[in-house]
């Protein structure tokens, strides 16, 4: 999501309010959890991600 939202740079997370900084996290932590499920830590599509 942080490159999505263009704030894959040194200031990326300058002017990110409290809200945005914790979806961004919790999708982060959504991406890992489906990661971790899977045998060979194998990265889920986008589409995967969407429900």
């Amino acid at each position: 999501r942080f490159w999505e939202e263009g704030r894959l740079s040194s200031g990326g997370l300058d002017g990110m309010t409290e809200q945005e900084l914790r979806d961004c996290l919790s999708f982060a932590g959504h991406v890992a959890a489906k990661t971790c499920s899977r045998s060979g830590a194998d990265s889920p599509w986008r589409e995967e991600l969407k429900n």
